[in-house]
């Protein structure tokens, strides 16, 4: 059988064309999630629940037919320890590996480690909003007092590539992601390989308006729900042919 396994071929068949698969994925459940904390590139790891979510994402795969080809994770724990998940339940931890930097999460600046209920009562609904869902909208830097307080602190070499505590519009977050798909990650869509993609709430968003050409009203709605695989047909030129399908309604693309 094909690399994609039956999942491909039932694409294959309905649209008429060789088609490859590429899924997204929100990182598990993490010690912040559960918290109801911001993030953002802190390095907090995955809880119990979220092993569990990435064990549940791999069932779902299997029962799809969905054969990996390869996966590209953000370098941060959170997502590399979803991607573990998988592929240990998927018994294919020998996997062809891709981290990149550029799939790492949004700096949120001075929301980083906040709980979102304080975040609001801090800020206010009406900037909260236009910092999460405006283009380019960017949160304030946080204070370097707020920062060495910070929780979960991200390792030095991972600083090296991004600046810690800023801000980062998803405008900013597009930019640094545009590399990755034009590169990496369209070659390999091109290969013919079925790549899953493990990273975080923004980055996800911000990939998806770059491979759809996305306009400035449609952020909230490229959302990736977590724990849902979410998956694109691509053509032999590793073109996405939008819409994407949350696997768990469809039993094929």
């Amino acid at each position: 059988m094909h690399p994609s396994g039956h999942f491909r071929q039932q694409a294959a068949a309905v649209q008429g064309a060789p088609v490859t698969v590429l899924i997204l994925l929100r990182n598990g459940q993490s010690h912040a999630d559960a918290r109801q904390a911001y993030a953002g590139l802190l390095d907090p790891e995955l809880t119990p629940t979220g092993i569990a979510e990435a064990q549940t994402v791999a069932d779902l795969l299997a029962s799809r037919g969905v054969q990996l080809d390869v996966v590209m994770t953000s370098p941060q724990a959170r997502a590399v320890q979803t991607a573990d998940a998988v592929l240990a339940r998927l018994d294919q931890a020998e996997l062809p590996r891709v981290t990149s930097w550029r799939l790492a999460a949004r700096d949120l600046g001075c929301l980083t480690g906040v709980a979102k209920p304080r975040a609001i009562s801090l800020f206010g609904a009406e900037s909260m909003s236009e910092w999460r869902f405006s283009p380019g909208g960017k949160p304030p830097a946080a204070s370097p007092e707020r920062i060495r307080a910070l929780p979960w602190r991200p390792t030095a070499d991972f600083l090296q590539s991004l600046p810690f505590g800023e801000g980062e519009s998803l405008r900013e977050v597009e930019d640094r992601l545009r590399p990755f798909w034009e590169g990496a990650l369209r070659t390999e869509l091109a290969a013919g390989r079925t790549v899953l993609v493990v990273a975080h709430t923004d980055s996800l968003r911000a990939l998806r308006r770059v491979i759809e050409s996305c306009g400035p009203d449609d952020v909230d709605a490229l959302r990736v729900v977590p724990g849902q695989p979410l998956a694109y047909r691509t053509d032999t030129s590793g073109n996405v042919r939008p819409p994407a399908l949350y696997l768990e309604n469809h039993a094929a693309l």
